[in-house]
């Protein structure tokens, strides 16, 4: 794992911002933490793909707010649900 980790970071290293999270942390984060530090990338790239056309890299990303709260409500229904036991999560099929 380690040469794993090494290899990864002498190839990609020099990409990652410096607030980049290197190792597991010796205590975790708070939720308010977590939520506020992806925030705060979310708005930094929302630009990207908010732009007049909505592409972004060959992507073609819909603008409408709420389209995006749609589809959150929809993953937050079917987070759990596992498609290999149909049985259990016979909603999703």
């Amino acid at each position: 794992m380690d040469k794993l980790k090494n290899d990864c970071e002498r190839q990609f290293g020099d990409r990652r911002r410096a607030t980049a999270i290197k190792d597991m942390p010796d205590a975790g984060m708070s939720q308010e933490a977590i939520i506020a530090r992806i925030r705060k990338g979310a708005e930094g790239s929302e630009k990207l793909w908010t732009n007049e056309s909505g592409n972004l890299a060959g992507g073609i990303y819909y603008k409408d707010a709420k389209h995006w709260d749609f589809v959150s409500d929809v993953i937050r229904l079917t987070v759990v649900s596992n498609p290999l036991h149909m049985n259990e999560f016979q909603y999703i099929a």
